[in-house]
């Protein structure tokens, strides 16, 4: 498994992906918060308690 994740960076590390580089690491950090938006919803949702937790972490991890 450490092969296989090294291997994958070490791939991701030699792309180049120029002009695109922000474009991609913001689409990732939007998508990981809309993710992280959507799990909490809905965890919390069952739960019935205060989203206030999750959506400070989902800002937190937006920002």
């Amino acid at each position: 498994m450490k092969k296989f994740v090294d291997n994958v960076f070490e791939s991701l590390a030699s792309l180049d992906f120029g002009i695109f580089y922000p474009v991609i690491v913001s689409s990732v950090v939007a998508a990981v918060f809309l993710i992280t938006m959507v799990i909490g919803f809905f965890v919390y949702r069952i739960r019935r308690t205060d989203k206030t937790s999750m959506l400070a972490l989902s800002l937190t991890v937006y920002t």
